[in-house]
């Protein structure tokens, strides 16, 4: 009986790998990307051409704008912060069109994240406006999640702008039009228009 059971599962093992089991997974992995992103369009109301692959983190979805042509790879947090502890805000993030980022990438605020149109972004890029306290002694005994979030300014990033993989862009930042970020910096100060920077802290190397 056992070897008869054994013969009917090989047999059937057989038939079965002539079903192209692969294709049909990535198929059903292609309609429910966009499903989830028709999904997610009307969450966030945006423009046509959204595209996003699941999982995501969404926070304050009313606080967000998005434009046409939205990409985003997988495991995006966008987050628009209103409250935190005992402290309120009034965030906002506007995201213009042609927009991509690559897997792994966090956009948090409190404040205001502003991104223009045909901004291309890597994989694993932090873009904030905001910190957990304000880096003074009067809260270096406070555990760092117990702080308030402070925000030093807005982010503003300009049209046309390319961010490498691993960038952090940090509060109060402007990145002009036409810059180029190289990966793995760490973005402190203003980069002018047409400006190619790198390193930590993130310094000009060159102006296009």
């Amino acid at each position: 009986m056992k070897s008869f059971l054994r013969s009917i599962v090989k047999c059937s093992a057989k038939i079965l790998s002539y079903i192209p089991f692969d294709r049909i997974r990535r198929s059903f992995h292609v309609y429910g990307g966009l499903i989830a992103s028709y999904r997610y369009q009307r969450k966030l109301n945006a423009g046509d051409g959204l595209r996003i692959t699941t999982p995501i983190y969404l926070m304050g979805e009313k606080y967000i704008r998005i434009g046409k042509n939205f990409v985003a790879k997988l495991n995006l947090v966008l987050e628009a912060i209103d409250h935190y502890g005992e402290n309120t805000y009034q965030p906002c993030i506007m995201i213009g069109d042609n927009f991509y980022i690559g897997p792994n990438g966090h956009i948090g605020a409190i404040h205001s994240i502003i991104i223009g149109d045909n901004v291309l972004i890597g994989s694993k890029v932090y873009i904030s406006d905001h910190s957990h306290g304000s880096v003074s002694t009067i809260e270096r005994d406070i555990p760092p999640a117990a702080r308030s979030l402070c925000s030093k300014g807005a982010v503003v990033i300009g049209d046309n702008v390319w961010i490498g993989d691993n960038v952090v862009i940090m509060p109060g930042v402007t990145v002009g039009r036409g810059a180029i970020v190289g990966a793995n910096a760490v973005v402190t100060r203003d980069i002018p228009d047409y400006a190619v920077a790198v390193g930590i802290p993130a310094r000009v190397i060159k102006t296009l």
